[in-house]
């Protein structure tokens, strides 16, 4: 081992003495640069990096296995629906049992519908639909009973549906099915509306829908009664409209038979839909003016005729195929024609032991009064 002598030894110890604060004050700049440039530079680089979203599997505040996400995800981008043969192709890897097993667990949390199609078994088509957010709410909200009662009033549509229906579809014994629909109806999820069939008898739809024609019966129905001076008005002021058109300008006589421009089934509508014969928030369609009309042409005020390719400027609605034009009653014909028997549209389905025969007729009793 080499001695040290003493000198050396004092000599190093010296340096050492002499560069302390040389490294002191290497390590206080080295520790500014570090705060004052290294650090910044470095946050600004890791502000700038892109951020790596985490795979969100949560739909309506229900985390889902990738499966079902994937799955759901899919359906939704088809909003009417997505076949099971479309869904595979989009599905790589998926076996139909895959589908089926993800499809049927979905269906259990009320986030699709699963319809089936097809013409017998093997030849089922399944359409996989997705429920909307406030559906899905709704659907959580109910129990098992009150889920499968609303099945059936949803898919009654506007024509609702009977209690008694109800209880022969869904196997649920009376009570329960009552005790459903009451639930059901105090959270405004379905309604009663009561259907001029029957007016004892109510039927069920959902609280959002507007009842059909079928339902209340019309326009001309007003509480599920018939609206017979509402359905006079309206006949005298179709008739007085097609007369005044059906008159020359002298006002004396009528237009002849090929004038083109009798009133059309659209242009009556018009006509009455711009005036101030209705009930507050009524209004008809051409199907309710054809009936007016209908009942003029029995009654022998009118008669309709085909229009002219020259007025109908290549019109192609069906209901403007006919105009409507009046009746001179002032002429006299034979007596067959001057009969009501002579205009009358079931004429061939008259006798005396049929639904329609001359001693219920009144049309037939009015004329044997003059």
């Amino acid at each position: 081992m080499p001695r040290v002598s003493r000198e050396h030894s004092t000599t190093a110890a010296r340096k050492a003495a002499m560069d302390a604060p040389i490294k002191k004050e290497k390590e206080i700049k080295k520790e500014r640069e570090e705060t004052e440039i290294i650090s910044p530079i470095k946050k600004e680089v890791e502000e700038t990096k892109p951020e790596t979203k985490k795979e969100d599997n949560t739909v309506y505040g229900e985390v889902l296995p990738a499966d079902e996400k994937q799955l759901i995800d899919l359906i939704q981008a088809y909003p009417k629906g997505i076949s099971s043969v479309l869904a595979l192709q989009h599905l790589d890897g998926w076996s139909i049992n895959d589908l089926v097993t993800v499809g049927n667990s979905l269906s259990k949390k009320d986030l699709i519908e699963i319809r089936s199609s097809g013409t017998g078994p093997g030849n089922n088509v399944l359409t996989f639909v997705a429920v909307s957010e406030e559906e899905v709410h709704k659907l959580r909200s109910m129990d098992a009973n009150e889920k499968i009662i609303y099945g059936y009033i949803k898919e009654a549509g506007s024509k609702g549906i009977w209690q008694k229906d109800l209880k022969i579809k869904s196997g649920i014994h009376q009570k329960q099915v009552l005790a459903s629909l009451k639930a059901l109806e105090k959270r405004k999820i379905i309604k009663t509306v009561k259907s001029i069939k029957n007016s004892i008898k109510r039927v069920y739809m959902l609280y959002e829908l507007a009842p059909s024609d079928e339902v209340t019966g019309g326009t001309f129905y007003q509480d599920n009664e018939l609206d017979v001076e509402f359905i006079e008005i309206l006949s005298t002021a179709i008739y007085r409209k097609i007369l005044k058109d059906s008159m020359s300008s002298s006002e004396d006589q009528l237009l002849p038979a090929n004038y083109p421009y009798y009133p059309t089934v659209s242009s009556l509508s018009n006509f009455l839909n711009n005036s101030d014969l209705f009930r507050s928030g009524v209004s008809l369609d051409n199907d309710d003016i054809q009936g007016l009309l209908d009942r003029l042409i029995y009654d022998g005020k009118i008669e309709k005729r085909l229009r002219s390719s020259l007025a109908s400027n290549g019109a192609e609605d069906e209901d403007d195929a006919w105009m409507y034009k009046a009746v001179n009653t002032s002429k006299t014909d034979n007596v067959l024609t001057d009969t009501p028997c002579g205009q009358c549209p079931v004429f061939k389905m008259c006798n005396s032991l049929g639904e329609v025969n001359p001693s219920t007729c009144q049309y037939f009793s009015k004329w044997l009064e003059f």
